[in-house]
């Protein structure tokens, strides 16, 4: 089921009541009716079973069925460190790095960065990009939205890499070290959630010398194999084989 934020103020004892944006969402594009039970999230993270009583365009009533305090716990908690691309890439990853569970996103501006953010547009990029997080999270029943920083210098954002209990940088150069071993030599006991640092590079790859500087903030290089991956697809392998290997896809570690 679909997750809707709202604020815990919307509710006043068993009745919950939504106004704009969120009403005219569920009443016009999803068609929502009187007798339909939604699903939804307060910024405390309690979810409550609401049946809806009224809906109008733009104000819908609902009564609170039952409420859920214990929000899904994640096994990992995921920085997605992802290289600046053309506008149409960035939307996607950022939606398709929310469904794969990423907690955390840091735009980077990079050697080889084609997209250069002008300081001007920042605020509504942000705004914009923030919308696409929430969009994504509600889709695929989260309930949190990832966090979003903004657009950080690479030298600023390894820095970073000695916090977590994995930091990982994709690197088509890498020959010794691939993305499998690295994962498989984390103990089992580590503790849960992991937290665990990706960075991913631009259209044209990170530089030598960024691979350099990574690698003495701890982030260890990797292969993803010998086929040269787009930068989308490279991020999207990377946190599949990340949730499935030691996240919440399925495979158990013995």
């Amino acid at each position: 089921m679909p997750v809707f934020f709202i604020h815990s103020k919307q509710i006043s004892g068993n009745l919950l009541y939504l106004t704009d944006p969120l009403a005219k969402h569920l009443g016009g594009a999803l068609r929502y009716q009187a007798g339909d039970q939604i699903f939804v999230v307060d910024e405390q993270k309690a979810g409550y079973v609401v049946q809806l009583l009224d809906v109008k365009p733009k104000k819908i009533v609902g009564k609170i069925l039952e409420e859920k305090r214990q929000a899904p716990t994640p096994q990992l908690m995921i920085t997605l460190g992802q290289a600046l691309l053309k506008a149409k890439k960035m939307d996607w990853i950022l939606q398709k790095a929310t469904e794969l569970g990423v907690s955390r996103i840091i735009p980077l501006i990079t050697e080889r960065t084609v997209v250069e953010p002008r300081p001007e547009r920042i605020e509504n990029q942000q705004r914009r990009w923030e919308d696409i997080l929430k969009e994504a999270a509600q889709q695929s029943g989260r309930w949190d939205i990832p966090e979003l920083d903004p657009p950080t210098e690479f030298a600023e954002a390894v820095e970073q890499g000695p916090n977590f209990t994995l930091s990982l940088i994709p690197w088509e150069g890498e020959s010794k070290t691939s993305l499998k071993k690295a994962l498989r030599d984390v103990p089992p006991s580590s503790p849960v959630p992991q937290k665990i640092l990706v960075l991913i590079g631009p259209e044209g790859g990170f530089s030598q010398q960024e691979i350099e500087i990574a690698s003495k903030h701890q982030i260890i290089p990797v292969s993803l194999g010998w086929r040269i991956l787009r930068a989308e697809t490279a991020c999207l392998a990377t946190l599949t084989m990340l949730q499935y290997e030691l996240g919440d896809m399925g495979c158990e570690r013995t």
